[in-house]
């Protein structure tokens, strides 16, 4: 119904916008660095309080956004 409605895609015209700016964010973890800041949540007693300590790992071990993780669902 809509078949050429365009002649051509007028995205293929558009430049890539390129950055003269360095990416900000958080700097990456070595991994004996990842093993201490596990250690420490585990131990820590705020975070058990919180229950925070599985989210936590499971975060770092997965990759999952903030959001992801909380979309979860556990069956049984």
């Amino acid at each position: 119904m809509l078949d050429d409605v365009f002649g051509a895609n007028p995205i293929a015209q558009v430049s890539r916008i390129e950055s003269t700016r360095r990416p900000t964010g958080a700097r990456s973890l070595d991994v004996d660095q990842l093993r201490d800041l596990m250690g420490k949540i585990k131990l820590s007693e705020d975070c058990q309080r919180a229950d925070l300590v599985d989210p936590i790992v499971l975060l770092i071990g997965t990759g999952l956004r903030r959001s992801e993780l909380l979309a979860l669902r556990w069956e049984d």
